[in-house]
């Protein structure tokens, strides 16, 4: 109804501001600079994606879940191309709990940024190999245990290793 009232123009500018394709943007791309005319055309791109019902879909169906992740990897693909692959992949870290909790961490005690991406790492190898572990039904339960807790020492090796003896135990200090 809002063509109705408004120019083109107006109607326009008018959804770059309210919509709520606008608003998941900017939740989406927090923290990112770029121009009026970068926006415009990233909301070109997502706008028609963010309009299929099927994006939002929470249901069981195959077919429904198999269209949904191919919108939610055009999304992905429309963002990244708009923002370039380094600035698409910094956002994504910045969106993950992980990171986010490991940066703040790591600000704390004095560990210097460049080791942040690869306390995330370890962690991450850490955490994948964790749930492999705890999924393994070949493995009776005192096998899990000894692996896990194997798992974990292997983690903070790498981490002291990374990290140096220093900074290391100040690290530890954190995660309590």
């Amino acid at each position: 109804q809002l063509q109705t009232w408004l120019t083109p123009v107006a109607l326009n500018e008018y959804l770059l501001r309210y919509s709520t394709t606008a608003a998941q943007l900017r939740a989406d791309t927090r923290g990112v600079n770029y121009s009026a005319e970068q926006f415009q055309n990233l909301f070109a791109a997502i706008d028609p994606i963010l309009l299929e019902p099927d994006y939002y879909y929470r249901g069981e169906d195959p077919d429904l879940l198999a269209r949904q992740r191919a919108l939610q990897a055009q999304y992905d693909g429309a963002l990244q191309q708009a923002l370039g692959s380094q600035t698409y992949h910094a956002l994504r870290l910045n969106q993950d709990p992980l990171y986010l909790s490991i940066a703040a961490a790591a600000q704390q005690t004095g560990i210097s940024a460049q080791n942040v991406t690869k306390l995330y790492q370890i962690n991450r190898v850490t955490q994948a190999e964790l749930d492999r572990i705890r999924n393994d039904a070949t493995l009776s339960p005192d096998e899990k245990i000894e692996a896990l807790a194997a798992t974990r020492t292997e983690q903070q090796k790498a981490i002291q290793e990374l990290l140096g003896p220093e900074a290391f135990l100040r690290w530890l200090q954190t995660q309590k």
